[in-house]
């Protein structure tokens, strides 16, 4: 989801900032990211901006991470089934120490950094999860 064309990450902002989704008009299935052809066969969706609430699956801390988030290190991430049912990984805000989680804590989406790119270190911000 972390793209380095600004045209790329123009196309996707409202999956990044809003996250909306897509809904199978014929099952009702939720997709997130978007998909484009749903498990029931349907090719019929309609947009749906998902609530931001989830639970807490699973987790862990990356001590090693790629280069755009060297300056943010370590961090934490999630395993999240949104409330509407899809499942995403996601960084988690907020958390001081990896024993303070547990499985089937609440979390919500906010807008936060995601890192800085290139030598005008410009900042792509996004969403990441924080315990409710």
């Amino acid at each position: 989801m972390f793209e380095s064309s600004p045209i790329s990450y123009w196309r996707k902002q409202k999956e990044i900032f809003c996250l909306q989704g897509l809904k199978c008009i014929t099952c009702s299935k939720i997709y997130f990211p978007k998909n484009y052809l749903c498990k029931c066969g349907s090719d019929n969706f309609e947009p749906i901006i998902l609530s931001g609430m989830g639970k807490l699956l699973s987790f862990t801390k990356i001590n090693l991470p790629p280069a755009e988030f060297s300056n943010m290190s370590p961090y934490i991430i999630g395993l999240i089934e949104l409330a509407e049912g899809p499942v995403i990984i996601s960084q988690l805000a907020d958390i001081d120490d990896i024993k303070d989680l547990k499985i089937g804590m609440t979390v919500k989406a906010v807008f936060r950094k995601y890192y800085s790119i290139g030598k005008e270190k410009i900042i792509n911000y996004g969403l990441k999860f924080e315990l409710i």
